[in-house]
């Protein structure tokens, strides 16, 4: 076994990649609980540049992740504002203070 630095931010979102699911999938075995053999573990792959690159990717996704989440987070405001103002036009309609045209 070989040691590796890595930066854990790196790591996690390594890990998190649609490959490394896959090999994932083909090794674990059971059913109602996954075990991996160790064995299985020696032969898994790691992709490790080196470190300087590991925290530019990592800072990178970073970045990425919070802007698309701040995107999120602005459309579920809309959306919860457009859901007050739909309340807003059924309670005027139905208490009489807006005519339907």
């Amino acid at each position: 076994f070989k040691e590796i630095s890595t930066d854990h931010r790196y790591f996690l979102y390594f890990l998190q990649t649609q490959s490394v699911r896959n090999e994932i999938e083909g090794i674990v075995s059971g059913g109602t609980i996954p075990t991996m053999a160790q064995e299985k573990m020696k032969n898994f792959h790691i992709c490790v540049p080196p470190e300087r690159e590991q925290k530019e990717i990592a800072d990178h996704i970073d970045l990425r992740v919070a802007a698309i989440n701040d995107i999120i987070e602005k459309k579920l405001s809309f959306i919860v504002e457009l859901g007050s103002y739909k309340k807003s036009m059924i309670y005027e309609y139905v208490t009489g203070k807006k005519e339907a045209c």
